[in-house]
């Protein structure tokens, strides 16, 4: 291998190991309105998308546990690698697909805490609640027998002076 793809082929191979996640996916017809669309909201989401040729790609996962092969690959293909919420990215792709019905740009596979998965399985993980979301359910699920004890004894507390009351109404 040549110098300049050795060098190439390392460099997509560290960006893949930093990722944590990452999505493949197919792009046609994307200009330059969109591609800037795409890319500020993924880099929102603390993700990146990299458009690689096939076959030094295929280099690139060959270490990994991912199993494509170049006719799993058809067109021009991109790698969405996800920040530190691997979730977002995928979210944040899916959001596009469904904005912009032309089918700009694909899910093939994807990549998700070191197991491969397909198409559906992203999309999939895509409709997953985002982290933000899950803490605040999770914290209302830690709040809500607090917040029912705290009602009962409220209860308890003011229906004895209410009994008290019509007790004393009721003699007078």
């Amino acid at each position: 291998m040549r110098k300049e793809k050795q060098l190439l082929l390392d460099e997509i191979v560290d960006q893949l190991d930093a990722a944590s996640s990452f999505v493949i996916t197919r792009y046609k017809d994307l200009g330059a309105d969109l591609n800037f669309e795409l890319r500020s909201r993924l880099s929102k989401s603390g993700g990146k998308i990299y458009a690689f040729k096939k076959r030094v790609f295929l280099k690139a996962i060959a270490d990994k546990a991912v199993n494509f092969s170049k006719e799993d690959l058809p067109g021009h293909i991109a790698a969405v690698l996800g920040g530190e919420d691997s979730v977002a990215a995928a979210k944040v792709l899916s959001d596009f697909n469904k904005e912009h019905k032309n089918k700009n740009i694909e899910v093939i596979g994807g990549f998700f805490e070191g197991v491969q998965v397909s198409k559906e399985d992203v999309l999939e993980i895509a409709g997953l609640p985002g982290r933000d979301e899950m803490r605040a359910q999770l914290l209302g699920l830690f709040e809500a027998p607090m917040a029912m004890t705290l009602g009962a004894m409220d209860a308890v507390m003011s229906s004895v002076p209410s009994c008290l009351q019509q007790k004393s109404e009721k003699e007078e």
